[in-house]
């Protein structure tokens, strides 16, 4: 493997885990007795098996179709069932999982993928090369959150257990985008990527610990062990390594009322909660009967409607931006200050950037209004979707509105439940404004509000062209060195918001054991001595 490119990869990584999963991050970690450390390496050798693992989430996922997908609720409750070529270990080293090995050729153009053999999915079809090349090729070009360079390569069958990635150019952000834990390239049998309709795939088959039963709309999906499961022969360690299902079935129950979720896992009703809103946080962290988990989740960030309306006009992004109190915004969301932090900067780790941050929290009123008086605005009705499936997307547009409201916006709020809110987005003609969490990313151009096939893509021609310089950098130092004046210039052009960093806090009662996070919840080696 080309050294150059191995390094690079291993140094993005490692910094894109310290800073949105490691388990050192001290100042955001709650320092009270029950507060637990998530385990990325687990020993289940003690552990109970059997029972069930009742989980409450906040919202039901619009699908469980990785490749099409870019919902948490999707991730969170598919990682158990799917799996991918490559993974991440607990440093966060790029190490294979479905792959025995892989190989970079010296010209970085191809990638070779030896599979391991006697690998089962949940149908009894052994994994092949015929079913990685259907759904990596499936997933590059489908998925919102691949980067164009590489939907422009192509997965192509060597051998029954070989395969290879051929790109038109290199890039050193290839193997990070392809090991990534959310949004990611799962593989899946070739016959379910053929049935797949225009709603995504209809049948729910992976190689994972863990394999679908039910999904009772608007109640609960339902996953069993999968008895075949054929682990990897190495220790377990963060997505990588040995996985085991240490309990008979997962149950992931839809409840959007917060209130319900902590009265459910304090009654026992729920094992594991995910999600929980920051309002409670004091009040489980210093309560013995329960442990908490808070770990970086990423980002949260306002976008605008580009395709039609007010916000076509870059004055009026510019103006929200200059009216905006950030930590105002945050505070009312996420209730408690342990719960975020003021960045401008969009990534962090080696992408950490200053460019821009004269335009971060500006506070300017002054300059608010003048900008909406150049672009003509006089009052007119400004729609904001969001919901309260997650609280803290509403709680914080309630404080968009009234900041807002003090430069003579109108801003208009209409709440849904998370799978119409992503219905609306569609429409450009029923929405102008919106909000939501971006999760921390291999590469900062993974960032769906950067594409431009997304809702509000930025069809902009120096923001695109930038992204495609970035992912045609051959090392790490140029592709940062074009980050940093990528990022300078969305803050002028704000194709987006970013409000700053956020937590994720999960809760687990004192019967669960083994309970992991790294982007996302690690329901493997997880046991329940209920």
């Amino acid at each position: 493997m080309n050294k150059r490119i191995f390094v690079s990869i291993f140094l993005v990584m490692l910094m894109v885990l310290v800073i949105g999963c490691s388990e050192d991050n001290e100042n955001k970690e709650s320092e009270s007795d029950n507060t637990n450390e998530e385990n990325t390496s687990n020993d289940n050798e003690d552990q109970a098996t059997g029972g069930q693992l009742n989980i409450g989430i906040s919202a039901q996922p619009p699908t469980l179709d990785p490749h099409i997908s870019s919902a948490t609720a999707m991730s969170d409750v598919t990682k158990s069932m799917y799996e991918t070529l490559l993974t991440l270990n607990s440093e966060g080293e790029i190490v294979p999982q479905l792959a025995e090995s892989f190989d970079v050729s010296e010209d970085g153009k191809t990638y070779t993928f030896q599979l391991r053999q006697g690998v089962l999915f949940h149908n009894g079809k052994e994994m092949k090369a015929e079913d990685v090349v259907a759904s990596m090729n499936r997933w590059t070009k489908e998925s919102i959150s691949v980067p164009n360079f590489l939907k422009a390569g192509e997965f192509v069958e060597v051998d029954e257990y070989v395969v290879e990635l051929q790109l038109p150019n290199p890039s050193a952000l290839t193997l990070p985008v392809l090991s990534k834990d959310r949004y990611y390239g799962a593989i899946i049998p070739k016959e379910v990527v053929e049935g797949a309709d225009e709603t995504g795939i209809t049948e729910h088959i992976g190689t994972g610990p863990f394999q679908f039963v039910e999904w009772k709309q608007d109640q609960y999906i339902h996953q069993t062990k999968f008895e075949d499961y054929q682990p990897v022969d190495a220790p377990a360690d963060g997505m990588s390594g040995k996985k085991e299902a240490l309990v008979d079935d997962i149950y992931f129950n839809f409840v959007p009322d917060s209130s319900t979720q902590v009265a459910g896992i304090l009654s026992g009703e729920y094992d594991i909660v995910l999600g929980i809103p920051g309002s409670y946080y004091d009040q489980l962290v210093n309560n013995p009967d329960v442990d908490t988990h808070v770990k970086v989740s990423g980002h949260s960030v306002v976008f605008f409607n580009k395709n039609e309306g007010w916000f076509e006009d870059e004055r009026m992004r510019q103006a929200v931006n200059a009216a905006i109190d950030v930590e105002a915004i945050l505070l009312g969301g996420f209730g408690n200050e342990e719960l975020y932090e003021i960045n401008s900067s969009y990534e962090h780790g080696i992408w950490e950037s200053e460019e821009g941050s004269e335009f971060y929290n500006e506070k300017d009123l002054d300059k608010a209004k003048r900008l909406l008086e150049e672009a003509g605005y006089n009052g007119e009705p400004i729609v904001f979707v969001t919901t309260r499936d997650y609280e803290e997307h509403y709680n914080q547009a309630i404080v968009i509105q009234e900041q807002l409201e003090k430069v003579g916006i109108n801003m208009e709020i209409e709440v849904y439940d998370w799978p119409t809110r992503n219905e609306k987005l569609n429409d450009p003609s029923i929405w102008d404004m919106s909000l939501t969490g971006a999760t921390t990313k291999a590469t900062p151009i993974e960032h769906i509000y950067l594409n431009q096939e997304y809702v509000n893509g930025p069809e902009d021609e120096k923001t695109n062209e930038l992204i495609d310089d970035m992912s045609n950098a051959k090392t790490l130092e140029e592709a940062k060195a074009i980050w940093d004046e990528l990022q300078g210039y969305l803050w002028e052009y704000l194709t987006a918001i970013k409000l700053g960093d956020t937590m994720d806090v999960s809760v687990t009662s004192k019967n669960v054991e083994g309970f992991g996070y790294l982007g996302g919840p690690l329901l493997w080696n997880t046991s329940n001595n209920k």
